[in-house]
């Protein structure tokens, strides 16, 4: 009996010391599996500079090179950070990333010297799906500039799911004592399927200066995308609760729907990851292709030193397909169908025809609003069912 016991008291030691020696051989092979596979797959430059690894903690740090196809992000030619990875040669462990960002370099305007070192963010995982990450908060002086962020935290999950759940960044110039901040900013991103929804939120933006001060409150923006076989639709929705200018401009309950269908699916893929010259190319194919949409504006009231009322405008078109590049290079619009409906307070329509009397006998009015009704069939020009010739 007493040798059964020292035989399994010498086999529990023994399984004691070996966990972390066989998980970190398991964690270890994982986790080079996954850089691999970002090598491969992404092009991200993945180098290990340092492994300061012990019996029970792994703890690697990589010179990492991203580019910015790899992000889908043109503008950007490179981010190069500096990442330690350690987590606990464990059965159940998480992973941690410290990252510190030395290199951000845009195409056309070279880095952006003041995220070096600066800009820093932690990452934890369990599973290498599943990521929470935190961006530091900090402050950064740049030629009697100060440029601050806090709060930026949230979730990305396996190419599907990304959740922002707050954030704020402002802008002091120090010089002429002006501000300009945006807070509290929210972001979601959910692919399902052929299905992408997206949608943001900004409590507010502010501009303060001596002579100048601004203030936009509540920007909401939703979007839903779905990938078909060869085109894409759309649809996007826009909304501002108010914005005050100096208070001689302000508007209040301003909302944009845009819903476009039959986006050529190759064009729009390009146009995302290509540079000037392909996105020119990318943008004929799109117009030679054809899509159809609609597009609706409300703005419940506005004021430009004086209550101006409402604007309300209902626009339908389609783009045939063709040689539409052509034909709107020799000014033929035969391709395009559009039929729009504007109608605005009493006040903006008289404003408009003082200010450019020849818009008076295109405009009229009737059950008190301001009426513009615009179509656009077989090449030919209508407001309110006069055709508009060229000279």
């Amino acid at each position: 009996m007493k040798n059964k016991i020292v035989v399994m008291f010498l086999t529990l030691v023994v399984m004691i010391f070996a966990t972390p020696i066989v998980f970190e051989k398991l964690m270890n092979s994982k986790f080079n599996t996954m850089l691999l596979n970002l090598q491969q797959q992404k092009g991200i430059v993945i180098k290990e500079i340092k492994n300061k690894s012990s019996y029970l903690t792994t703890d690697r740090v990589f010179e990492v090179l991203i580019p910015g196809k790899a992000i889908n992000q043109k503008e950007i030619d490179h981010i190069k950070l500096i990442s330690e990875v350690t987590f606990k040669n464990l059965p159940v462990t998480n992973v941690f990333f410290h990252n510190i960002v030395k290199e951000v370099v845009l195409v056309k305007y070279g880095e952006i010297p003041f995220l070096k070192d600066n800009f820093v963010f932690d990452v934890v995982t369990p599973d290498f799906k599943h990521y929470k990450y935190r961006v530091m908060d900090k402050k950064v002086d740049v030629n009697n500039v100060e440029i601050g962020w806090r709060g930026f935290n949230g979730i990305y999950v396996d190419n599907t799911e990304f959740k922002n759940e707050d954030g704020n960044v402002y802008i002091l110039i120090k010089k002429d004592n002006a501000k300009i901040a945006f807070n509290h900013f929210i972001f979601n991103y959910l692919k399902n399927g052929n299905k992408i929804e997206q949608s943001s939120q900004l409590q507010n933006i502010e501009i303060k200066s001596p002579k100048f001060n601004g203030e936009i409150e509540n920007i909401n923006s939703q979007s839903e995308t779905v990938f078909k076989k060869d085109i894409i639709d759309t649809i996007s929705v826009l909304s501002v609760d108010s914005a005050n200018i100096n208070n001689l401009f302000k508007l209040n309950n301003l909302k944009i729907n845009a819903k476009i269908n039959g986006l050529d699916k190759k064009a729009i893929e390009e146009l995302q990851q290509s540079d000037d010259n392909t996105s020119k190319e990318a943008l004929k194919v799109l117009l030679n292709k054809g899509f159809n949409g609609n597009l609706k504006l409300n703005i419940k009231d506005m004021f430009f030193m004086q209550d101006l009322g409402f604007v309300n405008a209902d626009v339908n078109f389609s783009i045939e397909k063709g040689n539409n590049v052509e034909k709107l290079n020799n000014d033929d619009l035969s391709f395009l169908n559009l039929s729009a409906k504007i109608d605005a307070s009493p006040k903006i329509g008289a404003m408009l025809m003082m200010s450019e009397p020849k818009f008076a006998p295109f405009i009229k009015n009737e059950n008190n609003k301001s009426i513009v009704i615009i179509q656009i069939k077989q090449g030919k020009i209508y407001i309110n069912g006069k055709e508009i010739k060229s000279n």
